[in-house]
């Protein structure tokens, strides 16, 4: 109650909330047999409309419990990120935080679950690895090489070896059935299939892992191309070139692309969330000479090999590409704006812009 006072909730609205959280009770149900019933004195109700709500509500303000953490809050689902010049000043730096982070818990009645709980250290191959001690209230939580991110496995070097792997077995899977039913359905049931099995493993967040290296993108690249072949009941041999663009299905590199474009269009309208907004700069606002690419992204200076796979560089150059190579209108609607992108990339192989 007093947070919905602080974010305004006030007055008849209030009172409201109040009597719809106050005097309700609980119990446990086992084997038939019904514990007594105690007052609910925190929380929510479980299983309400209201409930997620509230409980977003309710730990909104967990990000102010730490200056130097960056969190990334998702339902009951938190991660905290903490960057530093060196390992044991950053590891140091983390456990002073997590304190604080302890201490807001346990104000607010809440619990974390320390067993689901572990730390990473993100850096590049030539480092050696290390392990420190990382207290959450007064637990060693384990560090581990990489985790699952909200549905993407993220690895400690950004390599994506372990998500590619996971999208390969799901695939795999989706492949059998197309392989089952291509005995008893036409093309377009099978096209179906495969928007409906495959395409949504190789679609979400291929915007981030999909700039992974052609060694590590590879065998998902051959497996789409034996799917289209199994979708146009086409032999083993036949070039699967003509068959995606018969079909209107984008390859893997080409979607890639396009979902990076589509995501830089979002940008233009200003749509995507203020930390991707700041990431790109237009050429004039930079420099007042009246050039011809004064209205496109200003490009990063990438001074590592893994900079040049961070959409925040590749994005600038798609979005350039789209602008000043494809005729496509950048200022038309989003759907109208993702057709003619899949169009233009499917008839189009020499796409003019750098993926290192």
């Amino acid at each position: 109650m007093k947070k919905l006072y602080v974010y305004g909730i006030r007055g008849n609205i209030l009172k409201w909330f109040k009597s719809y959280l106050e005097t309700r009770q609980q119990y446990v149900f086992i084997n038939g047999t019904c514990s007594t019933r105690e007052c609910v004195r925190c929380g929510i109700p479980q299983g309400s409309i209201l409930g997620p709500i509230l409980f977003i509500l309710y730990i909104n303000d967990l990000s102010r419990a730490s200056k130097m953490l960056f969190p990334i809050l998702f339902a009951d689902d938190t991660s905290v990120f903490i960057e530093g010049d060196t390992l044991e000043d950053t590891s140091q730096s983390l456990n002073n935080e997590l304190q604080n982070i302890t201490e807001w818990l346990l104000a607010n009645k809440l619990t974390i679950n320390l067993i689901k709980s572990h730390y990473m250290v993100f850096h590049r191959a030539r480092i050696k690895k290390q392990t420190f001690d990382i207290i959450l209230g007064k637990t060693i939580i384990k560090q581990v090489n990489y985790t699952k991110f909200l549905g993407v496995i993220i690895d400690d070097q950004l390599k994506f070896t372990n998500h590619i792997a996971y999208i390969k077995n799901k695939i795999s899977k989706g492949m059998g059935i197309l392989i089952k039913a291509r005995k008893y359905m036409n093309k377009h049931t099978l096209i179906n299939l495969y928007n409906s099995f495959i395409f949504p493993y190789l679609i979400y967040c291929v915007e981030i892992w999909g700039n992974a290296c052609d060694t590590h993108l590879d065998p998902l690249v051959k497996m789409q191309n034996k799917i289209v072949r199994i979708i146009t009941f086409s032999p083993y041999q036949t070039s699967s070139a003509p068959l995606y663009i018969n079909n209107k299905i984008l390859p893997l590199k080409k979607l890639v692309v396009q979902r990076i474009g589509l995501q830089m269009y979002k940008y233009s309208i200003g749509t995507l969330p203020l930390v991707i907004q700041n990431l790109f700069t237009l050429n004039e606002s930079m420099h007042h000479y009246n050039t011809r690419q004064k209205k496109n992204l200003r490009q990063h200076v990438a001074n590592r090999e893994y900079m040049y796979r961070n959409f925040s560089y590749i994005g600038v150059y798609v979005w350039n590409y789209i602008k000043s190579k494809s005729n496509i209108d950048v200022h038309l609607s989003y759907h109208m704006f993702k057709r003619k992108l899949k169009e233009h990339l499917l008839h189009n192989d020499n796409l003019n812009f750098r993926l290192k």
